[in-house]
């Protein structure tokens, strides 16, 4: 089995069209649980200018979440909004633990593999030291 999860790779992350994010509300996603902006058009209680840079990021809505997927696979490039030239759809095998990645510069994204980390010294078996001089 796999699961498919959406990002963007390209410049400026996943960023959606009004026409995109209009049907994720018919659809029942709303501010608080995904941390979407809106149309900079509304008053929610954030800067105007703010809200226009941002206007249509997606931040915490799980990329697998059923239905962004459904909607940019109904929509297409018309789920583009300003800024994103491309949307792509990963199916990834549901047994793989994965997570979105970006540039911190450009935002690409990418999905990644969650690999376990061994980097503190109380992690380790054995820990040899030599004191530098300066």
């Amino acid at each position: 089995m796999v699961k498919e999860y959406v990002f963007a790779p390209c410049f400026g992350g996943l960023r959606l069209s009004d026409q995109a994010i209009e049907q994720l509300r018919e659809l029942g996603i709303t501010k608080k649980d995904d941390m979407l902006l809106f149309s900079p058009r509304e008053d929610d209680g954030m800067l105007e200018a703010r809200n226009k840079i941002y206007h249509g990021y997606i931040f915490d809505l799980p990329r697998d979440d059923p239905r962004l997927l459904q909607v940019v696979k109904e929509l297409g490039a018309d789920a583009l909004g300003d800024g994103c030239s491309r949307i792509c759809i990963a199916a990834i095998p549901d047994n793989v633990d994965v997570y979105v990645e970006s540039d911190p510069e450009f935002d690409f994204e990418w999905i990644a593999e969650v690999h376990r980390v061994w980097k503190d010294p109380a992690d380790c078996v054995y820990t040899f030291e030599r004191k530098i001089d300066e």
